[in-house]
């Protein structure tokens, strides 16, 4: 890169990476997500997003080693950017905010309707409820942005990945015995409990198996996400339809949700 001008003030981007790297500058060690290694004994893998200051010179030269021998997928992702360090830092730092913001705001609902549940065991709508914005909080930590593996970057790459997918798994089986115990004259019991066995199994595979095996099974994740939704909306129309109460505005959010 010729930065002819030699501009101050530059900084570079650099998001996760599947699943580590090491950015020299200048043939100098710079920048390092885990430990990019040959084999996979001598690989530490890791997820961070940063952003580091450039150096002021005339020009650099950037070479990044990027390594993966344990997700189904490998390499760089997502854009790397370069630009002024203050911009890039408050992007930064917004977005983080934002999910740290988005989190603890489903936390809180989260511990708010277990809480209810507490009082009232037999409203098992409430701790569906609980279970299914609890998980989607660390849903929004552990994923994208991963910022919670910036709050903890000593947190072990293999925990965190099985985590992330459980909790993207786990969350059709929450999401439909909520909406059963909200609606039951309105669901079809033999498809949920259809849904929720297939879910059941991916949850299984991320329990079981490394993830070089559950990461390869999004698309079987998406046929079953699709099928729910669709039985979701079906049952919220038919719960309107039937002017069950509260049944209008569980529509309009749980399709905003949805959709």
């Amino acid at each position: 890169i010729i930065n002819s001008k030699q501009q101050q003030n530059l900084a570079i981007k650099l998001p996760d990476t599947y699943c580590s790297f090491k950015l020299f500058v200048n043939g100098k060690p710079f920048a390092n997500a885990g430990v990019p290694g040959t084999t996979k004994e001598t690989t530490k893998e890791q997820w961070i997003e940063q952003v580091v200051e450039l150096p002021t010179v005339d020009t650099l030269d950037l070479i990044l080693q990027v390594a993966n021998f344990r997700h189904s997928k490998g390499g760089p992702y997502k854009p790397i950017l370069i630009g002024n360090k203050q911009i890039l830092q408050t992007d930064k730092a917004a977005e983080d905010g934002f999910d740290l913001l988005l989190a603890g705001a489903l936390l809180m609902g989260g511990l708010f309707f277990i809480g209810l549940f507490y009082f009232a065991k037999h409203v098992k709508v409430n701790l569906f409820l609980s279970l299914f914005r609890s998980q989607d909080s660390y849903r929004i930590l552990g994923s994208d942005n991963s910022v919670l593996h910036s709050l903890l970057p000593k947190l072990p790459w293999i925990i965190g990945v099985h985590l992330e997918y459980l909790s993207l798994y786990i969350s059709v089986i929450f999401f439909m015995f909520y909406t059963k115990y909200l609606f039951p004259e309105e669901t079809n019991n033999w498809l949920l409990y259809t849904e929720a066995t297939m879910a059941g199994l991916l949850c299984l595979t991320v329990i079981i198996f490394p993830p070089s095996v559950f990461t390869q099974l999004i698309n079987p994740f998406l046929i079953v996400m699709f099928t729910v939704i669709g039985h979701a909306f079906y049952i919220y129309i038919r719960a309107y339809i039937n002017k069950k109460l509260g049944a209008k505005y569980a529509l309009l959010s749980t399709g905003i949700l949805l959709i």
